[in-house]
């Protein structure tokens, strides 16, 4: 997995860009069962950037209410199928919930025709590269539909944004567990038990669980809470995560000189 970054001797050690507040119970897990250490070093928070100006969706972002839209976005590598992204589309003009939806490359090309005028007004189709972070951290912003590839969990988490998880491949499936099951970050698309396709109405119901629904309270106030630790100015879990992997590094540096 991406986040299991640096191995120090293999046998020995690996560093992994995570922290324990996440994956306390997998690091555990990990050490016991391999026998090796692992040290989390992150998650490393970049510094948010000025914000783009000019940039139509957010624009469009600041003319919704607060916390109204779902963010949809599956990044540069995953490729939905036509049968994938007429379940997405038509489950985004079902839930009834505002939109911005970014599909790029063989998708754009892709788009139900009709879909924009049906929702024009209430979501948003963009087809070419925005401003991730700012969305994640615009007020209008209430949920991230994503398919759970680790940097964009790490960005969600760090805005405070609830999670649609709809893993598609690598590792994304076992980070929308993480989400939903052990962090009640969110809520994951359901998928038919025997050939792993999701509906419309599985869609729209993931959104509006994580939007409207009763849990959506529990769920917002759980990633908020995480998105407290995670960005903290005086945040000490990353300066005792660092601290931790240096000095493991320099005794072991020190025992090989001394055999």
């Amino acid at each position: 997995m991406d986040r299991f970054s640096v191995s120090v001797e293999e046998s020995w050690a690996t560093a992994c860009s995570t922290c324990l507040e996440l994956e306390e119970k997998f690091v555990d897990y990990f050490q016991r069962s391999t026998g090796r250490f692992m040290f989390p070093v992150g998650i490393l928070m970049h510094s948010l950037p000025p914000r783009p100006a000019g940039e139509p969706c957010l624009a469009w972002l600041d003319k919704q209410p607060a916390q109204s839209v779902v963010f949809a976005s599956f990044g540069s590598e995953c490729v939905l199928t036509a049968q994938q992204l007429d379940a997405l589309l038509l489950g985004l003009e079902e839930s009834k919930i505002p939109f911005l939806c970014v599909l790029l490359g063989p998708a754009a090309a892709e788009l139900q025709q009709g879909f924009k005028d049906r929702t024009h007004g209430r979501g948003l189709v963009v087809t070419e590269w925005v401003p991730q972070l700012h969305i994640l951290n615009h007020p209008s912003t209430g949920a991230f539909l994503s398919h759970c590839g680790w940097n964009s969990v790490t960005e969600g988490l760090r805005f405070g944004v609830p999670f649609v998880a709809l893993p598609i491949q690598y590792d994304q499936g076992f980070n929308a567990r993480l989400i939903v099951e052990e962090l009640k970050m969110g809520v994951e698309v359901r998928r038919n038990e025997e050939d792993g396709c999701f509906t419309k109405e599985d869609i729209a119901r993931a959104v509006q669980a994580v939007m409207v629904d009763e849990e959506c309270s529990r769920i917002k106030s759980n990633v908020e809470e995480i998105s407290r630790v995670l960005t903290h100015n005086d945040c000490q879990v990353y300066r005792t995560n660092i601290h931790n992997f240096v000095s493991a590094l320099k005794e072991k540096a020190s025992s090989k000189q001394t055999v």
